[in-house]
């Protein structure tokens, strides 16, 4: 059987979207191996995939000489120059390198194995068109192959509602009095509002347990992921929870920063509200007022309209 590779990027999310590719190439006859470094830990809710860590610079030759095909999506650092150059030397074969963003002024000449994305499309739908162009196939699909549990309970919680309210960037996290705003309204509405927060960012947050809201304390990526199947609904930044829920068909809400950017990295299964700054507020070189103060250019108003339309989907008040 023919072997390929998956190299993701390294966010969680990241790994959520390559794995459209790693599905869709094993159906195809491939035995695949996604290389991501924390992936693993949702390695039941894949299964008959294999997951392994990335390697060491130096290892990288060794590790990938074995595969037929390899997959990297570009990410600009020192691990995938350094598999570009493998390849344009000879060294590795059939690599084919997904560019989120292509410059030509910035990265090497394109192959015809290479694929640009669409910047108005989501990443979830490029990986699939990019992956499906590879295999010369007419069959598009952004089935990643993920399967919960069956001892799980699809959206059981309907009532609840899980804010995360972080993400890896400081600069991308929206103002922390709102969220606890937004939390204060809907528990005073009747609705179980819950805090997810990684165990690292767990100290800045536990006021919010004596506010009364939950803080659960994932130290895995499945029992979070758990968690989110069986709630009714998660609003946050633009971080991994959001792909998760899209990827889960958890309705969700998406704060962020800039439209343009959110076209292409929002999450791509079921189709969430992203609310990001006006394009009509400034953003000039000299002043980008949006750039600099976005947060305080949305207000709870628009993630309240964002939920009612939600729940008039799903028979609930707000």
């Amino acid at each position: 059987m023919r072997k390929a590779a998956v190299v993701c990027a390294k966010g969680i999310g990241d790994g959520l979207m390559m794995m459209v590719a790693s599905h869709r190439l094993k159906h195809a006859n491939y035995s695949v191996t996604t290389y991501h470094n924390k992936l693993s830990e949702l390695s039941g809710w894949f299964p008959d995939h294999g997951f392994a860590s990335l390697p060491p610079l130096e290892e990288l030759k060794a590790t990938f000489l074995p595969y037929s095909l390899i997959i990297l999506e570009n990410d600009n650092t020192e691990k995938a120059k350094c598999l570009i150059d493998l390849y344009k030397k000879g060294i590795l074969r059939n690599l084919s390198v997904f560019y989120p963003t292509y410059e030509p002024g910035k990265h090497v000449a394109l192959t015809s194995w290479d694929r640009v994305f669409n910047s108005t499309k989501s990443m979830v739908t490029n990986i699939s068109v990019a992956i499906s162009s590879l295999l010369q196939s007419r069959e598009i699909s952004t089935n990643n192959g993920i399967i919960p549990p069956d001892t799980l309970t699809h959206r059981k919680h309907l009532h609840r509602i899980v804010i995360h309210p972080t993400s890896s960037k400081k600069e991308d996290m929206w103002k922390k009095e709102s969220f606890l705003q937004i939390a204060n309204s809907l528990k005073a509405r009747g609705f179980e509002v819950v805090f997810s927060v990684s165990p690292i960012e767990r100290p800045e947050w536990l006021e919010v347990e004596e506010m009364g809201f939950e803080l659960p304390y994932f130290t895995k990526l499945d029992s979070m992921a758990g968690y989110i199947y069986e709630s009714g609904y998660v609003i946050g930044n633009d971080s991994v929870v959001g792909h998760l829920a899209s990827n889960l068909q958890i309705p969700t809400i998406v704060i962020s920063d800039c439209y343009k950017r959110m076209r292409l990295w929002r999450p791509g299964w079921l189709r969430g509200a992203v609310i990001t700054p006006s394009r009509l507020i400034p953003n000039f070189k000299g002043a980008r007022l949006r750039e600099k103060y976005w947060k305080d250019f949305i207000s709870t108003r628009r993630i309240f309209s964002a939920l009612r339309k939600n729940f008039r989907r799903d028979n609930l008040m707000l």
